[in-house]
């Protein structure tokens, strides 16, 4: 079994996402979804993630500020979901070039997402507030 990990983030106001096209699976490819790929050995969920936005994304989403959001077992693998808000995601400057990059609006997400993209946003959504209303979030929102 395989474990991935992928990540939500939004502005630090909780109004826009960041979505990058799928270039690795021909059911995706082209459609719009997170940043993530597989854990290592030797990785835990916050050093994974923040491995894979800082290669796809060129930016660094301190660990501290991701909060699990959920996880998801299928076809022999696990996926944990890990939102954080940053508003580092404008910052995006490095991005593989058959891929894109898009900052999007809650209110107006683009047609050609992946199938469970805006009820992943939700959970993610809720887990942040939750966090922030908690306390639990284990550094400041950037």
């Amino acid at each position: 079994m395989s474990d991935y990990v992928i990540g939500i983030i939004f502005d630090s106001q909780l109004e826009k996402v960041a979505l990058i096209t799928d270039d690795e699976s021909s059911e995706h490819k082209g459609k719009f979804g997170f940043v993530g790929g597989e854990i290592l050995f030797n990785e835990d969920w916050y050093t994974s993630i923040a491995r894979h936005v800082m290669g796809d994304l060129g930016i660094w989403i301190d660990q501290d500020i991701w909060v699990p959001a959920g996880g998801v077992v299928n076809k022999g693998s696990s996926v944990i979901v890990l939102a954080a808000a940053s508003d580092q995601i404008n910052k995006a400057e490095h991005l593989p070039e058959d891929r894109e990059l898009m900052i999007a609006p809650l209110d107006d997400l683009p047609d050609n997402i992946i199938r469970n993209v805006p009820e992943l946003i939700g959970q993610a959504l809720s887990a942040i507030q939750y966090a922030q209303e908690q306390g639990n979030i284990r550094g400041e929102v950037l």
